[in-house]
């Protein structure tokens, strides 16, 4: 009787895990969904500095934005990852950036 006891609580231990890991799941889709609302933002900035730097000028400025677009370019990457369980494509990294996802 104890050992049937000690089964049942582990198979329902084992279904507040699966339980768990779900909901989870379900938050992390949810802030990726926020996390994409920032993109719009970074699609303006990135306008911005198109019309300010002139195109013969882009490498003296580079320095400037190279990290914080590296930076960008992860959350991209992460956010392709955990909604598609697969790597982003050069296509899908562009349509973060250009407003064409």
């Amino acid at each position: 009787m104890q050992s049937s006891f000690h089964c049942h609580v582990s198979v329902v231990t084992g279904c507040f895990s699966i339980f768990q890991l779900i909901c989870y799941f379900h938050q992390v889709l949810a802030l990726c969904a926020q996390a994409r609302i920032y993109f719009s933002d970074i699609q303006s900035h990135i306008s911005d500095l198109a019309k300010i730097v002139p195109s013969n000028q882009y490498y003296k400025y580079n320095s400037l934005w190279s990290g914080p677009m590296q930076q960008a370019c992860f959350l991209a990457t992460l956010i392709m990852y955990l909604e598609h369980e697969r790597l982003i494509t050069v296509d899908e990294l562009e349509g973060f950036f250009a407003g064409k996802e």
